[in-house]
């Protein structure tokens, strides 16, 4: 599972509240800021966190809805609110640093599934260090009274999914690279009876994937420290012999960052958790830093001869376990010119893997920097190849014994 980077339930609103901001978002109707409202008849107009019942009227049913959520219809004449079309739920500041893999989702719902025209649209945009926002997802009218569909292609066409009376989960992949994220949530042309959308469980998730500084890896002069390496030294792979390190990035998780994400604290594998002497010493890795295991386990269970497995899906919490008495963690990524399996403190472990859609890993020059050494990533969105098979942790729970087998 990633790690939630943002997250917007609109559970912890008040029912019904007229407010200039709802959760991190400020409200505008694209010329300035604007409140929620509703002007509470059975086929009203409105902006507002509501359970369903009462400000938006009785004939505005959404199904399959999990406690509050933003629903917003008719938007050129709320009482007390400034007549206009359109309306915008814009936040920023969102920290990606140090993430690859980004992604979003969002569940949609639609009281009438047949009376949008084809001037009203609904989009996500996200813009990354102050960058030009980029639509990541929308939903379009296609023609008079018609179902609300997701445009797949990002032509103001709706050729996908409708929006139903049901809500429903909604995913994209975020492409882009930075340290913070802003995102926008926009309703437009809104301004006719059952032109309506209802959003929920906002989510934008990331991957941190990387060594501690600390850790001893492997070169053609012995075992260096991580943080010590710079770019050129040789560095012994399981594959490939000595290989050039081409790039190195890190980032810091200060003390209250990980008090506040806790998840993010380190997973400490104890020497001989995975093997005989392996690893060698300690060894403390990101969570989602995957580990190489080749022994009869990976045979057995996966008829593989070796699997990339995420250190936390290895926990069992006495031999490998997230250590909440790091205060503070520097996490280190080191990049080849193509994935390999580095050994660190004597174990098998995979260096940085970059994507296309995953280079928020990394700030906006290390990314230019990057594209410049391995120009294949700005249009492969898969990546160096990997090294080796990857399981995911729906492999993992999937398969009978096999965390058992893997956390011995």
């Amino acid at each position: 599972m990633a790690d939630i980077l943002f997250s917007e339930d609109f559970d912890d609103e008040t029912e019904g509240a007229i407010v200039s901001t709802i959760g991190p978002f400020d409200i505008s109707d694209g010329s300035g800021s604007v409140t929620t409202g509703t002007d509470g008849s059975s086929e009203g107009d409105f902006f507002i966190v509501t359970d369903g019942s009462g400000e938006v009227g009785v004939d505005y049913v959404y199904g399959g809805a999990d406690g509050l959520f933003l629903a917003s219809n008719d938007l050129d004449s709320i009482s007390g609110v400034p007549a206009s079309e359109d309306r915008i739920l814009s936040t920023d500041g969102i920290d990606i640093s140090g993430y690859e893999n980004l992604s979003f989702s969002i569940d949609l719902a639609q009281a009438s599934m047949d009376r949008w025209d084809s001037d009203t649209s609904f989009d996500v945009r996200v813009s990354i260090d102050g960058g030009a926002f980029e639509t990541i997802l929308a939903v379009e009218g296609t023609g008079l009274n018609t179902a609300p569909q997701i445009d797949t292609d990002l032509d103001t066409v709706g050729d996908g999914a409708e929006i139903t009376t049901t809500f429903q989960t909604f995913t994209q992949a975020i492409s882009g690279t930075g340290s913070t994220l802003a995102l926008q949530i926009r309703h437009f042309n809104s301004d006719q009876t059952f032109e309506d959308i209802a959003l929920d469980n906002i989510l934008i998730e990331g991957d941190l994937i990387c060594l501690a500084s600390g850790t001893r890896v492997l070169t053609a002069n012995g075992e260096r420290c991580i943080e010590d390496l710079e770019i050129g030294d040789l560095v012994i792979t399981r594959d490939n012999g000595a290989q050039e390190v081409r790039w190195i990035g890190s980032r810091t998780l200060a003390p209250d960052h990980l008090r506040t994400f806790t998840k993010h604290q380190p997973v400490r594998i104890r020497a001989g958790a995975l093997g005989r002497n392996l690893p060698e010493r300690d060894l403390l890795v990101s969570p989602n830093h995957r580990m190489l295991i080749s022994d009869w386990k990976a045979e057995a269970l996966y008829g593989l001869p070796s699997v990339l497995v995420a250190a936390k899906d290895l926990i069992n919490d006495h031999s490998i376990y997230r250590d909440t008495s790091i205060s503070e963690v520097e996490y280190v990524h080191v990049l080849f010119d193509r994935h390999e399996i580095i050994f660190a403190e004597g174990a098998e472990t995979e260096s940085f893997h970059p994507h296309a859609d995953g280079l928020a890993a990394v700030d906006a020059d290390a990314r230019s920097e990057l594209l410049e050494l391995f120009p294949e990533l700005e249009h492969n969105s898969s990546g160096l190849p990997l090294a080796a098979p990857v399981l995911s942790s729906c492999d993992l729970v999937g398969t009978a014994g096999a965390l058992t087998a893997f956390r011995s």
